[in-house]
């Protein structure tokens, strides 16, 4: 306050009086105005005269001492004052340092009395101011000893003493008056923004923009409603007559009517042709390794009809192997089965009364790489014998019944030898070896070898069985009729080929030579399964036919031919695969038809193609099958360009879709007649009595083929083929 009001006194020590008189007191100071001091209130109490007079006085000496105490601390060096010489000046300031000497005055009587008026008042001051405290102290709100009384001059500041120690903190005090607003301080450094508040409210829509351009002309509207009929207009002219309208749709059928009455009885027909006396079965199944029955074997026999399998009779074997059953007379297939033996499938034709009592031979199942020969003939021949040479020279026979290979696993044995006709007589092959194992059979009684009727059968492990008749010419007659020499397994990869001299592949020269079987299938249904396989050796880059089969004017009933991938018809439509066979080598090609499928292409064994072709159609029955031409018609060739030049070896054809495992099968083996659904099979083995243009059909049908053209095919010794003396893999 003193340095707002006194900016230039600065340094100077703040008179008493003008403390008190800033916070509005009048104790322990001096009126200069002359006026008498004021007089002091009515004691009230502690809260009274005195008690206000106490707590002014407090708080004017607090606020002296707390004034005195500033100045001191901001004058770190005591500074002069003013000379004082005046009465206030003596009673409220130091006195002034020691300079000059200054004169001394003498007071003039006015002076001195107020000087003695002030001594007593401060002297009644000090009483009261004393009284006041002492009620304050016991109340506990003010520990201040003042004490007024009258001094001299105040002399210079003294030293400033050591601290005192900290008092009791204070009751905290009001709020003071706000503080003057400080001075904006530095910008902060920008903080990261802060959590996106939540939208705020819709604001008012703005104001509405100018109008747009026009917009161009919209489609046309739909038809408004029908308007009211109009007045009905004068009666015209009669017209034409129109034409009769269409018929309406047919009703919903009515309940049917009650039955009528039975009508006469009409006349009996004419009696119809006798029906053949069935055939009968009559057979003993065996395990040809001991010659012991099999009881428990289930026999079924089976027919073709149109295309699918039929049950004609089953019947199981009793304990002495025996079954029996009757049949319809015609194409049969007899099988045997159960587990733990090898199925038994034989293809017979049975004719009215006949009765097949040919025993079912069903060895137990092979090992892996084993195969079984068996032997069975008529008892007219009392003894026959099974013969076999090994690779490694053993000769394997009753006399020498086991064979094994020094330092090697090659082994085989005789399992039987029978001494009262008829058979069986058995060998394994425990391990097969490559090379060749040779198989013939020794007339040892006397008589005809032609009256044995003697059968070979070899038993592959893989389920394959083999069937050489010694009466269908099978093999060859050596050593004076003493000898039948039958065939040889090769023991590098189980083929087992017909020891014939007269086996040979169908040569086709020049194109323009073929092959043709008339009238194939004749008075069979129509045909939804169909398979046709060939090993074929092309060496010429024509545009070959290999089978061509037509019905009436359907030229391509079914086709088969080799340009410049293999070619597949069924009934008219075709398809061209990519996969071409004629690169001068051997190759096995099988096709597949199925109606309820399609058809799918075989090349050595393996799937090549397979596509809906033929899906939906019946092969018509009673067409001309021709090898090595094409046909514009039934029995009506096509041009000889088109013809094949090559040769030809095991062609067949059967009425049903193998599987792949059977189309493998076919590759590495040869055809047997017995084998279920054999239409024909060209095996390239003739006999002597066999005319030259004939190609001999294996089953007992026998739908012989004739060998025609400019250039007819004939029939030669692979050694001397264009194939540079190569043959089938089968061969």
């Amino acid at each position: 306050v003193w340095r707002k009001k006194f900016p230039k006194a600065t340094g100077e020590r703040v008179p008493a009086a003008l403390c008190c008189s800033c916070l509005g007191m009048q104790y322990g100071s001096i009126r200069l105005d002359g006026g008498a001091p004021a007089a002091p209130a009515a004691s009230k109490g502690v809260f009274g005269g005195h008690g206000h007079r106490a707590a002014a006085l407090a708080l004017a000496a607090l606020a002296c001492i707390a004034f005195v105490g500033v100045v001191a601390l901001e004058r770190s060096t005591v500074q002069p004052t003013a000379l004082c010489t005046d009465v206030e000046c003596m009673l409220n300031s130091p006195t002034a340092p020691s300079q000059a000497p200054t004169a001394p005055r003498t007071l003039d009587p006015s002076e001195v009395e107020r000087l003695q008026a002030a001594l007593a008042e401060e002297s009644g001051l000090e009483k009261s101011v004393t009284e006041d405290m002492n009620a304050l102290e016991g109340e506990g709100k003010v520990q201040v000893n003042v004490i007024v009384s009258p001094q001299g001059a105040v002399g210079n500041r003294g030293p400033f003493g050591f601290p005192g120690a900290r008092g009791e903190t204070g009751e905290e005090g009001e709020a003071g008056a706000p503080g003057i607003r400080g001075g904006d301080g530095p910008q902060g450094v920008l903080g990261f923004q802060g959590i996106a508040g939540p939208a705020g409210s819709k604001g008012d829509p703005g104001k509405q923009g100018p109008p747009g351009p026009a917009g161009g002309g919209g489609s046309m509207g739909g038809a408004g409603p029908e308007g009211a009929m109009g007045g009905q207009g004068g009666e015209g002219p009669e017209g034409n007559v129109g034409p009769l309208p269409p018929p309406g749709p047919v009703g919903v059928q009515g309940p049917p009517g009650p039955a009528g009455l039975i009508g006469l009885s009409g006349k009996a027909g004419e009696v119809g042709p006798a029906a053949p006396a069935p055939a009968e079965i009559a057979s003993i199944v065996i395990n040809p390794m001991t010659g012991a029955p099999i009881a428990g074997v289930t026999v079924t026999v089976t027919r073709m009809v149109g295309g699918v399998e039929r049950v004609l009779g089953t019947a199981e074997s009793d304990r002495n192997g025996a079954v029996s059953m009757h049949v319809s007379p015609g194409e049969v297939t007899v099988r045997g089965h159960m587990e733990g033996f090898m199925d038994y499938s034989q293809f017979v034709v049975l004719l009215p009364r006949m009765v097949m009592s040919d025993r079912l031979l069903m060895p137990k199942t092979l090992p892996a790489g084993a195969a079984g020969i068996v032997l069975v003939w008529n008892p007219r021949i009392a003894d026959m014998d099974i013969h076999m040479m090994t690779p490694w020279g053993c000769h394997v026979y009753w006399n020498n019944m086991r064979c094994k290979e020094r330092g090697g696993v090659g082994e085989a044995q005789l399992d039987r030898d029978d001494l009262s006709g008829g058979g069986p007589e058995a060998m394994t092959i425990v391990t097969q070896i490559p090379g060749n194992f040779q198989v013939y059979v020794h007339k040892y009684s006397s008589g005809n070898i032609m009256d044995s009727e003697a059968k070979v059968y070899v038993f592959q492990a893989d389920g394959r069985i083999f069937e050489f008749s010694l009466t269908n010419g099978d093999g060859k007659i050596e050593d004076g009729g003493t000898i039948w020499t039958v065939c040889d397994i090769n023991g590098a990869n189980g083929y087992v080929t017909a020891a014939d001299v007269q086996r040979k592949v169908l040569q086709f020269n020049a194109a323009g030579g073929y092959a043709m079987t008339k009238e194939l299938m004749a008075g069979l249904p129509e045909v939804q399964k169909l398979t046709v396989a060939m090993w074929v050796i092309d060496v010429a880059p024509t545009m070959p036919a290999l089978a061509s089969y037509a019905v009436g004017e359907e030229e391509q009933a079914f086709y088969l031919g080799n340009t410049k991938g293999i070619t597949v018809c069924i009934m008219g439509e075709c398809h061209a695969t990519e996969v071409a066979v004629n690169d001068k080598a051997w190759h096995h090609v099988a096709f597949v038809f199925d109606s309820s499928v399609g058809t799918v292409l075989y090349i050595d064994g393996e799937e090549k193609w397979s596509g809906a072709l033929g899906q939906g159609v019946s092969i018509a029955t009673g067409g001309d099958l021709v090898l090595g031409m094409p046909q514009t018609a039934q029995g009506t060739m096509g041009p000889a360009a088109a013809g094949f030049v090559g040769e030809m070896s095991d062609v067949v054809i059967y009425r049903v879709a193998m599987t792949p495992t059977q189309v493998n099968i076919l590759k590495t083996s040869h055809p047997m007649p017995g084998e279920q659904g054999l239409l024909v099979a060209y095996i390239m083995s003739q006999d002597e009595e066999t005319p030259a243009d004939k190609l001999l059909d294996l089953t007992p049908l026998h739908r012989d083929a004739t060998l025609g053209g400019e250039t007819p095919p004939v029939l030669i010794d692979p050694t001397n083929s264009l194939s540079f003396g190569t043959k089938p893999p089968n061969m």
